[in-house]
């Protein structure tokens, strides 16, 4: 059985790394926008591809 987008990206959202977590939340304006982009990338190409695959991302510092 496939499975369907929402339960690919709930999977997506559920396997963030830690960092994005964080930054994500962060007051820091750079670190924000730069995990809101990168959650936009992944999202994005999750949709593109049609199914939602999380390989380890590792934030640039």
């Amino acid at each position: 059985m496939q499975k369907s987008i929402s339960q690919d990206l709930r999977e997506l959202i559920a396997k963030m790394p830690q960092w994005l977590r964080t930054d994500l939340s962060s007051a820091d304006p750079g670190l924000r926008e730069r995990a809101e982009d990168t959650l936009h990338a992944m999202l994005t190409a999750a949709l593109d591809a049609g199914q939602a695959p999380l390989h380890e991302h590792h934030a640039p510092r």
